[in-house]
């Protein structure tokens, strides 16, 4: 089941501070080889392209897809041993 967070929803569960700490974090993380992902990828439609990344990370087990379009934007999280979330 899709849960769609708005932005003014966003905010209210994190602010910029913790953002920039979980930033930090993962770039830390990222050094210490916790986390794995591939290329960004790019699909050319007839007008627009469709943008794809994936990342997975250790400590939370957790595989996050990012897909976007023009203004469409989409983050999917997989559990890595479960699949679904």
């Amino acid at each position: 089941m899709a849960l769609i967070i708005s932005e003014p929803q966003t905010r209210k569960l994190i602010d910029m501070a913790q953002a920039v700490a979980q930033v930090d974090k993962m770039f830390r993380d990222r050094a210490a080889g916790k986390m794995r992902s591939v290329p960004r990828r790019r699909l050319k439609g007839s007008e627009k392209q469709l943008n794809m990344m994936a990342a997975w990370h250790q400590d939370s087990d957790l595989i996050c897809l990012r897909s976007y379009a023009a203004e469409a934007n989409t983050f999917t999280l997989y559990h890595g041993r479960k699949g679904g979330i």
